[in-house]
C-alpha cells in the first residue's frame, strides 16, 4: 500500500479530475496508510522487547578497569556537586499563562527548579570531570577489582609492602594508564548522560550514584554489584567495592561487612589477610623488627623501646649510653665516662680512662690539648696533646697553647720557628695540618707577600735588574706599565707613544694614543692632543692591559679616536690659529710672523 501511495502521488493529476471514483480509491489507500503504519511500528517494538528478553541474547561483561574508572568519576561528581550543595539558586522554567487567576494574577505554566539538581548543573559536573582521571593511578590489591585511587594514596599504600612485593608502574606506564582513565571517561559520560542527569536531579548520594551509573544491563561493571572476597569488607552489604582488611584483623569469609581482629598480642605484617594464621606475635618492650612483628632483636647499646610491636629503637638524649642492650626505658640511659660517647655532662670522652692522651679519667680535657668532636653529642672525641713539630697545627682546647703553624720540625729559618710562630718574609700554606714554607725572593719570577705581611713583593719580572719596569727591589719604576698578580711572574711594558694604548706612568705622561706618531691627525708624534682636536676612547677598542700595575697614579686604556672640534678655525681649512689668541693680536700682542720665502 505504502508503495501504491507513492507511486500515486506521482501520476498525472488530470486523470483523478472529476473523477469520484478515483478520489474514493485514493481516500481509502490513506486511511489503510494510516492503520498500518502504526501497527508496524508497534511489531517492531514488541519484537525488540522479546530479543532483550530472550535468554539467547549474553549480557555483556563486566570490565574492572572501566569499573574502577566508573566508581572514581562518581566520585569526582558528588565531590563537585558538594560545593554547590548549599546553593538557594533556582532555574525558572515557567513559560506561559493558565485561565486560573488567583488574587488578580494568571497562574503561570511550567515550574521552577533548584539549580544544584538541574540539567544544566549535571552538564556543567561531567565537561570537566574527566580531566581529573589525570591525577589517579590504579590499585590492584583488593581481589577482583581495578580501584582507582590517587596516586599519592596509592604510593603510600604500596610503600608498606617489602620492595621486592610492591606493584611498580614506570612513568610510561602510569602515562598510558591515565590515557585510558580520560580516555573511558569520556566513553561513559556519552553512553551514560542521561543517567547521570536523572540521579543529580533526584539528589542521589554516592551510593546511589554507582548504583544508577555503574550497575545494570550492558554497564561497566556488570548487572549488579559482588561480594568482596576474603581479606576484604564493605560497609555496604559487603558488596563491591570493598577495602582490605586493616592491620591486625582478617577474614575469612566473603561478603563481609567488617574484619576480626586478632588476639591480644598479635598482629598482621601486610594489610588483606584472609587467615588467623596471619596474626603473629608483636616484638615486646626493648626489642624490634622490621615489621613489629616475630623474630625480633633486642635494641642496642645506647637505645631503648617502651613500646611493644614497634619497628625500632629510640637513641638515648644527650649523648648518654645504657649498660646493656635491650633497654625498655630511658632511664636506663646513663652518662658513662670511657664508653666513648660524648654526654652533655663530659667535656670529651674519647673511649677510655686513661690520663695523658688530652681527655683525663673524668672526662675532662687535659691542659694544653686538643680535642676535635666537642659539639657532636653522643660521638667519640678525638683528643691529644698541642706539640710543636709534630707536623699538626693546633690550638689548645683551653687556649694555652697556639701554633700559627707547624712544618714537622723546631728548626729556625725555615718559615715556621721552634715554637711554631711565622718567620718574617716566608710564605707559610696553612690550608692543611702540616704547613709548607718557603721564604719571599724577590727575582724568582713569583710575585708574592709573605705570611706575616712584612714583605710584599710589588712585582717579580724573574731577574734583579733596574730599569726594566720592576726593579732589583721587586718594586715598580715610573715609565712602566706592569701586568701580573700574586703568584704570578709580572710582565713589564715602558710606555710608548703610538703602540694604541694611551698609558702614563710617574713623569712619562700620553694625552693621547691614536696608534701612530703622525702629527696633524690630531694626536702628535708626542701623544699630545693638537690644537682644534678632541681625542676620546674609541669604540670596541681594549681597555688597557689585564691586571695592570704601575707606580702611584698610573693609567692604562685603549687607543683614542681623535676628531675636530666644531667651529675651530682648521675645520673648513681656513687660516691656523694666530699665536696669543684674537684679543693679543687686537690689542697690540706679538705679532704673527711674516711668510719666508721658501714658504711663497
Amino acid at each position: 500500500l505504502v508503495k501504491v501511495f507513492a507511486s500515486g502521488v506521482h501520476l498525472n493529476t488530470a486523470m483523478f479530475r472529476n473523477t469520484w471514483t478515483k478520489r474514493a480509491t485514493l481516500l481509502v489507500a490513506l486511511s489503510l496508510l494510516c492503520f498500518v503504519l502504526p501497527t508496524s511500528e508497534a511489531a517492531k517494538k514488541k519484537k525488540g522487547k522479546g530479543s532483550k528478553g530472550s535468554k539467547s541474547v549474553k549480557q555483556a561483561a563486566s570490565d574492572p578497569l572501566k569499573c574502577g574508572v566508573c566508581m572514581a568519576v562518581v566520585d569526582e561528581i558528588q565531590k563537585e556537586l558538594q560545593t554547590t550543595e548549599n546553593s538557594t539558586s533556582t532555574l525558572d522554567l515557567r513559560w506561559g499563562l493558565t485561565a486560573e487567576v488567583t488574587e488578580g494574577r494568571a497562574k503561570r505554566i511550567g515550574k521552577v527548579i533548584p539549580y544544584k539538581r538541574s540539567e544544566l548543573r549535571s552538564i556543567e559536573v561531567m565537561e570537566k570531570v574527566c580531566e581529573t582521571m589525570k591525577s589517579y593511578a590504579r590499585y590492584e590489591r583488593v581481589k577482583g577489582e581495578v580501584q582507582l585511587m590517587k596516586t599519592p594514596n596509592v604510593t603510600a599504600l604500596e610503600a608498606e609492602y617489602p620492595d621486592n612485593q610492591r606493584i611498580k608502574r614506570d612513568s610510561e606506564e602510569s602515562q598510558k594508564d591515565r590515557s585510558k582513565f580520560e580516555r573511558f571517561c569520556e566513553e561513559l559520560i556519552e553512553k551514560s548522560e542521561e543517567r547521570i542527569v536523572q540521579s543529580v536531579r533526584n539528589g542521589d548520594n554516592t551510593t546511589a550514584m554507582v548504583d544508577a551509573v555503574c550497575y545494570g544491563e550492558e554497564s561497566v561493571c556488570g548487572k549488579e554489584r559482588t561480594k568482596c572476597q576474603p581479606g576484604s569488607y564493605s560497609d555496604y552489604f559487603g558488596l563491591a567495592p570493598c577495602s582490605l582488611c586493616l592491620h591486625g584483623t582478617y577474614q575469612t569469609e566473603e561478603g563481609q561487612t567488617s574484619c576480626v581482629s586478632c588476639a591480644d598480642g598479635f598482629n598482621t605484617s601486610l594489610r588483606g589477610s584472609a587467615s588467623d594464621g596471619n596474626c603473629t606475635a608483636i616484638c615486646k618492650p626493648g626489642t624490634f623488627s622490621e615489621n613489629g612483628l616475630e623474630p625480633c632483636s633486642p635494641c642496642g647499646m645506647g637505645a631503648y623501646q617502651p613500646e611493644a610491636g614497634s619497628r625500632q629503637c629510640n637513641a638515648c638524649p644527650d649523648g648518654k649510653n645504657t649498660e646493656a642492650t635491650g633497654a625498655m626505658y630511658v632511664t636506663e640511659c646513663v652518662s658513662k665516662c670511657g664508653d666513648g660517647r660524648k654526654s652533655t655532662e663530659e667535656e670529651c670522652d674519647d673511649g677510655n680512662v686513661y690520663p695523658g692522651d688530652g681527655c683525663d679519667h673524668e672526662c675532662k680535657v687535659e691542659p694544653g690539648s686538643a680535642c676535635s668532636f666537642l659539639s657532636s653529642v653522643g660521638s667519640k672525641s678525638e683528643c691529644n696533646k698541642v706539640i710543636c713539630g709534630d707536623g699538626k697545627r693546633q690550638n689548645s682546647t683551653d687556649g694555652t697553647v697556639t701554633e700559627a703553624c707547624d712544618d714537622g720540625n723546631v728548626a729556625e729559618k725555615d718559615g715556621c720557628s721552634s715554637s711554631c710562630q711565622l718567620e718574617e718574609g716566608f710564605v707559610c700554606d696553612l690550608s692543611k695540618d702540616k704547613s709548607d714554607c718557603h721564604e719571599v725572593k724577590c727575582g724568582d719570577g713569583v710575585q708574592e707577600l709573605s705570611t706575616d705581611g712584612a714583605r710584599d713583593e710589588k712585582c717579580d719580572d724573574g731577574n734583579e735588574k733596574d730599569g726594566d719596569g720592576c726593579n732589583s727591589s721587586c718594586k715598580m719604576e715610573e715609565g712602566f706599565i706592569c701586568s701580573g698578580r700574586y703568584g704570578q711572574r709580572t710582565l713589564c711594558y715602558p710606555v710608548t707613544c703610538g703602540d694604541g694604548l694611551r698609558e702614563s706612568s710617574g713623569s712619562k705622561q700620553e694625552a693621547c694614543d691614536d696608534g701612530n706618531t703622525e702629527d696633524g691627525d690630531g694626536c702628535s708624534s708626542s701623544c699630545s692632543i693638537e690644537a682644534g682636536f678632541q681625542c676620546e676612547p674609541m669604540e670596541g677598542s681594549r681597555r688597557g692591559r689585564s691586571y695592570a700595575m704601575g707606580v702611584e697614579g698610573f693609567l692604562t686604556q685603549g687607543k683614542d679616536n681623535c676628531t675636530r672640534i666644531p667651529g675651530s678655525s682648521n675645520e673648513t681649512g681656513g687660516e691656523e690659529k694666530k699665536e696669543g689668541g684674537f684679543f693679543s693680536n687686537l690689542f697690540g700682542g706679538k705679532k704673527a710672523a711674516e711668510p719666508q720665502a721658501s714658504e711663497l
